[in-house]
C-alpha cells in the first residue's frame, strides 16, 4: 500500500528527477522501468524501483544525486534520537501546494473537521455544512494530493455497510516569515513516516557523507 507522504511528494520527486538528469536520460530511465512495468510515477511512488533501475545508470553516484534532488525539495529536521519528525518546504511549488490549500477555506475546513478525529465524508460534510457534490470533489482533490487520508479504522453505517474514516497527512502546520521569505514546516504523524517507502530510502542517505 502507497503512504499519503508518498503520494504527496512524488510529483515533487518527479520534477526534480526529470531536471537533474535532463531530456535524453530521464527518456531511457523511463524505458527502463516500462519494461519492468512502471511508469516513472509508480516507481516513485514505490521508490524501489526507481532507486534500483537509477543504480543502473549511475551506481554509487546514485546516492549524492538523490541527496541532491531531496536537498531541492525540502530540508528534514530529526527530533534528539533521530527520527524524522518534520520537513522545511524549499521547493516553491511545494509551498504553492501548501499555501493554497490552506488558503482555500473549503478545503482547510474539511482538513480541520478531521484534525482530531477521523470521520466519514458524510460526517465531514454535515460538520462544515457543504453540499454533498463540492465536498466530494474537494475531498477527492485533496486524497489524490496526498493531504487527507484513509484512517486504518471505519465505522459501519444504519445500513450494515462498512464506512471509510479519513483524517489528515499533516499533524501541524508551521508557516512563519523569516527573513522576507514565507517557511512552511510540516510535521507528519508517526505513522504516517513509518509507513513512507520514500522516507525508509532517504533518510539513511543523508546519514552518509556527502559525495
Amino acid at each position: 500500500m502507497i503512504s499519503e507522504m508518498d503520494v504527496l511528494l512524488t510529483k515533487f520527486i518527479e520534477k526534480h528527477v526529470s531536471m537533474q538528469l535532463g531530456p535524453d536520460m530521464i527518456q531511457r530511465v523511463k524505458n527502463r522501468l516500462l519494461e519492468k512495468g512502471y511508469s516513472l510515477t509508480q516507481a516513485i511512488k514505490e521508490f524501489d524501483p526507481l532507486d534500483k533501475t537509477l543504480r543502473e545508470f549511475f551506481g554509487k553516484g546514485t546516492d549524492g544525486m538523490l541527496q541532491k534532488i531531496f536537498d531541492e525539495i525540502c530540508e528534514m529536521k530529526r527530533d534528539k534520537s533521530g527520527n524524522l519528525k518534520s520537513i522545511v518546504i524549499k521547493d516553491k511549488s511545494f509551498a504553492n501546494l501548501i499555501l493554497s490549500t490552506y488558503g482555500n477555506q473549503e478545503k482547510k475546513a474539511i482538513l480541520e473537521a478531521v484534525s482530531e478525529d477521523s470521520l466519514s465524508v458524510a460526517s465531514i460534510l454535515n460538520k462544515i455544512n457543504l453540499s454533498q457534490s463540492t465536498g466530494y470533489r474537494i475531498i477527492s482533490l485533496l486524497i489524490n494530493e496526498g493531504l487527507l487520508i484513509e484512517s486504518e479504522h471505519s465505522e459501519v453505517s444504519a445500513e450494515g455497510r462498512k464506512v471509510s474514516l479519513y483524517r489528515p497527512t499533516i499533524s501541524l502546520l508551521d508557516i512563519r516569515i523569516k527573513k522576507s521569505d514565507i517557511e512552511i514546516e510540516i510535521h507528519f504523524t508517526r505513522d504516517t513516516i513509518k509507513n513512507s517507502r520514500i522516507m525508509a530510502s532517504i533518510l539513511p542517505l543523508f546519514s552518509k557523507p556527502r559525495i
